[in-house]
């Protein structure tokens, strides 16, 4: 029949030691016995500590979770991030050695391959090779860290979709390499080119319903071409005149001259 034997019993086979309540025992030698460090109340278990505030409560480092040695595991700790009640979460997984890919901090910002995430999510910049930056003067969606020249993002300023290309430009793709459209630092738009040489500059046709053209009212200095201004035309209007005259800059029996664009009209 099975029956309790005592440590210390004839059938026991000898033991001995102390401990303290609500520890599980532990062998601290081959024959004697002592605390562990679980800690058990009844209600929480505590590892590491002897006030569990928590069905588990682990303090002092992390939890490690994994199938086999020779697989790896990945970790979830606590990481300080600012004083000593500024406690957030790393979440680190194993590609060879054991690396962090993942932290939430105290204030509740979520950083992915960042560990100073500083907004509501920070992407570093092992995504698109650099392509989500950050910076706070903006509420981004998407960024990683940088500074206020260097960043580039999406998000929302002032109740205004913002899209930061920071100290450059914007480039609209297709087919991952072909560029159909670009911004330039200088706010120049191309179409069909990347280099702009103007406030738009369109390679190939242009299609419109209407089209409404706003010229200057005061004369250039000079109405003339150069090798770079071929196929360019140069208007506007001429209200000195007291004719309000559309002025066009054209070659006129090989001359460059202003013309007046409607019959009677006074150009310079």
């Amino acid at each position: 029949s099975s029956a309790w034997v005592p440590l210390g019993g004839a059938s026991g086979g000898g033991g001995a030691g102390a401990g303290t309540i609500d520890y599980l025992a532990k062998w601290a030698t081959g024959t004697t016995l002592g605390n562990s460090q679980i800690f058990d109340n009844g209600t929480n278990v505590g590892v590491g500590t002897a006030s569990p505030g928590s069905r588990l409560d682990v303090v002092g480092g992390g939890i490690r979770v994994g199938n086999s040695a020779a697989e790896g595991y990945a970790e979830v700790k606590p990481v300080v991030s600012g004083g000593a009640s500024d406690t957030g979460l790393a979440l680190s997984t194993m590609w060879g050695t054991l690396q962090e890919r993942m932290r939430i901090t105290n204030q509740g910002n979520v950083g992915i391959g960042t560990t100073s995430p500083n907004g509501r999510l920070s992407i570093g910049n092992n995504v698109a090779n650099g392509f989500l930056d950050n910076y706070n003067e903006y509420q981004q969606i998407l960024y990683d860290a940088g500074t206020a020249g260097a960043s580039h993002g999406i998000g929302v300023k002032n109740s205004t979709m913002v899209f930061n290309s920071g100290a450059g430009g914007f480039s609209f793709d297709r087919a991952g390499n072909t560029t159909e459209m670009a911004i330039t630092t200088f706010g120049d738009v191309g179409i069909g080119t990347v280099s702009p040489a103007a406030k738009l500059d369109v390679i190939g046709r242009v299609k419109a319903n209407t089209l409404k053209l706003e010229v200057a009212t005061v004369a250039p200095s000079s109405c003339s071409f150069s090798l770079a201004d071929q196929g360019m035309i140069f208007m506007y209007q001429n209200i000195a005149s007291g004719k309000n005259t559309p002025c066009v800059c054209a070659l006129i029996s090989g001359v460059a001259s202003w013309s007046p664009m409607i019959s009677g009209g006074v150009c310079p």
